[in-house]
């Protein structure tokens, strides 16, 4: 977001920090408007007194935020360019998250929908947020996967464990103080960012997805959203009609716009999404105590021989060669 309109300081060329505040409802609305191009962005003012206030700090990597908005406020945010962890101290709130609405509360965090634009709505509150660099944390999540860094797709509707917030916020702890003093190096920076990155990768459960640049368009978010949900539920006794379902489009614009644009079928592509956590088991197993047909079977392949073809055209070994190491 373009920040120069703030009444924003620089001590060093690496450190971003700004403040906003006052006392006037629609300067309010404005100035929340202004953060993301597109963003509509509304609130309805309560009894008593109002005063908001928003600040960040940090570097082009990874920003620390709060905001404080004593009124009810609900609106629509565009796709953002941060992958974005928040946390209520005061009052709760509500966002979308394609097939249906996620209410959060309290202190555990919880992440903004990526790759989309999202409605919100949330009453009087006061909130903490990290933003992520989106190229950032691709990069750092490339560490933990074969391939170049790609979009991640987050399960927003899967809450972290008390032990993974935990984790979490130690290293968001470490990491603040860093990540706030202007006489913080510029190595000192990229190792708390990285810090605070890595924590997030282990906070909610994510995939990378290969999306080619047409996929990645604004206008391909509901199709985005259906393959987005063959990813997280393909675990599940799932088909491609219901990730239409849930991403509110019909079952022939999702196959239409698969075949256009990654030149496969939907059955096909979570065929592939299934192949590919079959062999990150196999990789992590142990043949002693594992195998092949116990993990294929668990993925839903139930005729080991067709499966077998499958997976070595696919990486172009047998399974059996994968659990062997």
């Amino acid at each position: 977001a373009d920040l120069a309109d703030w009444a924003a300081e620089a001590p060093a060329p690496a450190l971003r920090r700004g403040h906003m505040a006052g006392t006037d409802l629609d300067e309010a609305v404005a100035r929340y408007t202004a953060l993301y191009p597109g963003t509509d962005f509304r609130a309805a003012k309560g009894p008593g007194d109002f005063s908001y206030r928003y600040s960040f700090v940090g570097d082009e990597n990874v920003t620390l935020r709060s905001s404080v908005f004593p009124a009810e406020h609900w609106g629509r945010l565009p796709m953002l360019p941060d992958y974005v962890v928040a946390w209520w101290r005061e009052g709760s709130g509500a966002v979308d998250v394609g097939s249906h609405e996620v209410r959060s509360s309290g202190t555990r965090p919880f992440l903004l929908p990526s790759g989309r634009s999202f409605s919100f709505r949330s009453g009087p509150a006061v909130q903490n947020l990290v933003h992520i660099d989106a190229a950032f944390l691709e990069e750092t999540a490339a560490e933990l996967h074969d391939g170049r860094s790609r979009p991640l797709v987050f399960d927003h509707t899967r809450a972290p464990s008390p032990e993974q917030t935990s984790a979490w916020r130690r290293a968001v702890g470490e990491a603040s103080p860093v990540l706030q003093d202007a006489a913080s190096s510029p190595l000192l920076r990229m190792q708390a960012g990285l810090l605070v990155a890595r924590a997030t990768l282990q906070l909610f459960p994510w995939h990378d997805v290969p999306f080619s640049a047409e996929m990645r368009a604004p206008r391909m978010s509901a199709v985005r959203a259906a393959i987005e949900y063959l990813h997280h539920h393909a675990d599940r006794p799932i088909t491609p009609a219901d990730a239409a379902r849930a991403a509110g489009i019909s079952t022939r614009v999702l196959q239409l716009a698969v075949r256009r644009h990654e030149d496969t079928t939907p059955s096909a592509l979570l065929r592939g999404i299934r192949l590919d956590r079959v062999r990150a088991e196999l990789r992590d197993a142990s043949p002693t105590t594992t195998t092949v047909r116990a993990v294929a079977e668990q993925w839903g392949f139930g005729h080991l021989g067709r499966f077998a073809a499958s997976y070595a055209e696919r990486f172009g070994e047998l399974p059996s060669a994968t659990l062997r190491g």
